[in-house]
């Protein structure tokens, strides 16, 4: 059985500063073990004894590539469409209303703009867009989506085209219509 190293505390603070400030990804101190267990095998295909030398190594400029192969390491790699249903219950169910609320008492403008970052194929910021074209008029309202790659999926690009497969059509319900299956969006 391979050992794998330990990270110090330290370290980890030092990972966690770089993750943060590169990507946005904040990972708490309870995301230690993920990081030792997502970084471990980087290591030793690298030949890299400690995850001091690793870090040095991300950052000392050796590798360019390298911190992009970290963060796709540390990342879920994984899209679907309304991926975490809590944060999308939040919105519709708190934020956005709050918000429609606030502009029509003058108290904000009536913009939204959602920076959606890892987003392999496309079904967050899709679902962000369905999510907002339901709850405010675009004639009314600027809405922008912000979408950018953080690194790939486990599924193969879908959306990025704009066709949809059975399984994603399922979870879609009533917004299904917008998605032909297997050919170019409709809308």
């Amino acid at each position: 059985m391979i050992e794998m190293p330990s990270l110090s505390v330290a370290e980890f603070v030092r990972f966690q500063y770089l993750i943060e400030e590169e990507t946005g990804i904040h990972l708490p101190d309870s995301k230690q073990p993920l990081l030792v267990a997502r970084l471990s095998r980087r290591l030793r295909q690298l030949g890299i004894a400690s995850f001091g030398d690793y870090y040095d190594h991300v950052v000392g400029g050796h590798d360019p590539h390298e911190r992009t192969v970290m963060y796709d390491a540390i990342s879920t790699n994984e899209t679907r469409f309304f991926r975490e249903p809590r944060q999308f219950e939040l919105l519709t169910g708190t934020i956005l209303p709050r918000w429609k609320a606030l502009a029509a008492a003058g108290e904000r403008e009536k913009r939204v703009r959602i920076w959606s970052v890892g987003c392999s194929t496309g079904e967050e910021p899709y679902s962000l867009a369905m999510i907002l074209l339901d709850a405010f008029d675009p004639d009314e309202w600027k809405l922008q989506i912000d979408a950018g790659v953080c690194g790939r999926s486990t599924r193969p690009p879908r959306s990025r085209n704009g066709t949809c497969g059975a399984s994603c059509c399922a979870v879609l319900g009533r917004r299904k219509a917008t998605f032909r299956r297997g050919r170019p969006c409709a809308a």
